[in-house]
């Protein structure tokens, strides 16, 4: 019998940043090391996220963190010739221009 127990996550401590980057080390080299035992046929499978293959999935997440950095002001000067994405469509010109930067051997 599996027991479930409630947590109010409000009386959960926030870690410090100097944590959460020891975290993101520890876990990034586990990706590394999952992604680096890849055999060649392995890119091409399905994931759980029925519409990404593990070279998508792997290309989103290698070219996930510089779209996690801090956007430019709203006064900052933007281009205007972008059209307006949705983020599932933006993911997806992610992928497909990060997805040759996924490393095959």
């Amino acid at each position: 019998m599996t027991m479930s127990i409630a947590v109010d996550v409000t009386t959960i401590p926030r870690i410090k940043h100097a944590e959460a980057m020891q975290i993101t080390a520890v876990e990034n080299r586990k990706v590394a090391a999952a992604l680096g035992n890849l055999q060649p046929g392995d890119w091409a499978k399905p994931t759980d996220c029925t519409r990404w293959d593990v070279r998508a999935l792997a290309a989103h997440m290698v070219g996930s963190p510089p779209a996690r950095r801090p956007s430019p002001p709203p006064t900052a000067l933007r281009p205007t010739t972008l059209p307006d994405l949705r983020s599932d469509e933006t993911n997806v010109v992610l992928v497909r221009s990060g997805a040759d930067s996924v490393r095959e051997e």
